[in-house]
Order: structure tokens, then sequence, then C-alpha cells
């Protein structure tokens, strides 16, 4: 009986650091798949960003062009009353 005490005893110790290992391997997965999406999330909130500036430096040109062009017509066809 002693005997088997042992085997018991090794067993349930080896058992309990293979769990611990598992454990350990569960939470460090889910720590790296956190970074992960975290860092997809960031990455799309920048790209965002980029895009919405991209729209916004669109807009500019288009308004300075479009003035840049509007402006010799304007002045020709318009005439002051005076």
């Amino acid at each position: 009986m002693h005997a088997k005490c042992r085997s018991f005893a090794a067993f349930s110790a080896r058992a309990k650091r293979a769990l611990s290992d598992a454990g350990h391997r569960i939470h460090h997965g889910i720590a790296k798949l956190e970074e992960f999406l975290l860092l997809l999330a960031g990455e799309r909130i920048q790209l965002l960003l980029a895009m919405i500036q991209t729209q916004q430096n669109r807009r500019r040109l288009c308004g300075l062009l479009s003035g840049f062009w509007r402006t010799p017509h304007g002045l020709s066809a318009t005439r002051a009353p005076f």
C-alpha cells in the first residue's frame, strides 16, 4: 500500500504540473490573442484616420482648384452694376 501511495503522489504532482503548464499556455495564448486584437483595432483606427485625412485633403484641393477655375469665368461673366 505504501508503494501505491508513492506512485499516486508522483502522478498527482505531475498532473498538477501539467495542469499548471496548460493553464499557463492558455493564459499566454489569451494574452497573445488580446494583443493581436488590440493591434488590429489600432491598425483599423489608423487606417480610418488616414482615409479621413485623405478625404479632407481631397476636399481642400478640390475647393482650391474649383475656386481657381471658377474665378476667371466668374469675373469675366459678371460685371459690376456701377
